[in-house]
């Protein structure tokens, strides 16, 4: 079965990609795509397809290769944001590229993408769909859009005679002049909680590791970069809950009077 199109148009794409001014309503289409590629309304998406870029591609194989790439999602989270945008060269002309994130993805650099392509920047048909995996080098402890300095990346620690992975620490560097010390864990989150649920179980469970940071060298490593770096340190500890092999995840702040 060819391996669609959504092939990304790969015999014509060079490697060339820069940044551009938004197309905020080109964007909005590419987005709009993605979550109904989520959702499965193929029809939609098979409506919104630039058949005249992809001529030998019929109904039936662009919904076998939708449901193929349906299968690598890793989750069926609808919440997206743009991770990044540009060109891409096609046979010679710009085409805009838009790549979408899943929004509570923790991970720098993010550990799945949507990468959408319009063959020019009046399009409004997409002309190339590819979900794609980013698992290498999510060590990053994110827990912001913003700034991070690395402490240390990936290690295995024991709590309680129990063995967890941690991706990294890092410096967030929040506003006001301010760093927050985080820890990224790898966790299998709890799906059946609902968000107020969810917080609880996040906030208990990393009390832990807030405690074990705090008591780590790498506390005092943190402390010593949040002074090179001219910031104030923030009372709170940053914990980032991770699923293991990939980037989903949730964040919480323990308090300094629950980790001390």
């Amino acid at each position: 079965m060819k391996k669609i199109i959504l092939l990304l148009l790969v015999s014509l794409l060079s490697t060339q990609i820069w940044c551009q001014k938004r197309n905020t309503s080109q964007e909005k289409v590419a987005e709009k795509f993605c979550i109904k590629f989520i959702e499965r309304d193929y029809d939609y998406c098979w409506k919104r397809f630039d058949k005249s870029m992809n001529p030998t591609v019929n109904r039936q194989s662009f919904e076998q290769a939708m449901d193929q790439m349906h299968a690598s999602l890793p989750t069926n989270s609808k919440d997206l944001e743009i991770e990044m945008s540009g060109v891409k060269m096609i046979d010679g002309k710009n085409a805009p590229f838009y790549s979408f994130k899943y929004s509570e993805d923790v991970s720098k650099p993010a550990g799945f993408l949507l990468d959408v392509v319009f063959v020019s920047p009046e399009s409004k048909l997409v002309a190339g769909f590819q979900p794609k995996g980013r698992m290498t080098n999510t060590n990053s402890a994110a827990s912001s859009k913003g700034n991070e300095t690395v402490v240390s990346t990936k290690e295995n620690i024991t709590i309680d005679n129990t063995e967890y992975v941690i991706r990294g620490i890092n410096i967030v560097h929040f506003t006001d002049n301010q760093g927050l010390i985080a820890v990224q864990v790898e966790y299998d989150i709890p799906t059946n909680k609902n968000p107020s649920e969810l917080r609880l179980w996040a906030q208990e469970e990393g009390v832990k590791f807030a405690k074990w940071l705090y008591n780590s060298e790498h506390y005092e490593k943190s402390k010593e970069e949040v002074k090179k770096l001219d910031r104030t340190l923030y009372p709170k500890i940053g914990v980032s809950f991770v699923i293991p092999n990939g980037g989903n995840g949730y964040n919480i702040m323990i308090e300094e009077t629950e980790y001390k």
